[in-house]
């Protein structure tokens, strides 16, 4: 029993540090991805209610995209913009923001598409009001659990 805690516990802590440096890795990288996934950060309002600025938005690089779905790409002017596609060509997309009243200009192609917006995480403007509970997580999480496992290693010592 003792044997499967310390796994339990060394799995999590494994676990806990390979998303820690992902997450660094793809804050501190602009446009980098791991194992296809992408983090992007809005900012813009075009894409209202259902993104909003502050929103982490984690992206996946798809072979084919279709008419709903929210994709990042870069305009013509070298600008990250998210927005919904309401058609396609299989080679053109057009796209609007859910809160404009237009298209956008640039059509962008499959080659301008970073990916397909997959989950809209919690907004870093939120996340500011809560940056000491985060921060105590961070830092907290591992710490409880290297004593967790400290403890089980010592308890299974004396036995």
């Amino acid at each position: 029993m003792k044997s499967i805690v310390r796994i339990i516990l060394s799995f999590v802590t494994f676990v806990f540090i390979i998303l820690l440096i992902c997450v660094c890795f793809l804050a501190l990288n602009r446009n980098a991805s791991i194992l296809g996934y992408s983090v992007y950060i809005a900012s813009g309002n075009s894409m209202n209610p259902v993104i909003k600025p502050g929103d982490i938005l984690i992206v996946s690089q798809e072979n084919t995209y279709r008419e709903k779905d929210i994709i990042v790409y870069k305009n013509d002017e070298g600008i990250v913009v998210c927005h919904r596609v309401l058609s396609t060509d299989g080679i053109q997309f057009v796209t609007r923001g859910d809160s404009n009243n237009f298209t956008d200009g640039y059509n962008p192609t499959i080659d301008d598409v970073y990916g397909k917006v997959l989950y809209n995480l919690i907004n870093t403007k939120t996340l500011d009001k809560y940056k000491f509970h985060a921060l105590g997580v961070i830092i907290g999480l591992p710490i409880v659990l290297a004593i967790l496992r400290k403890v089980f290693h010592v308890r299974s010592d004396n036995n």
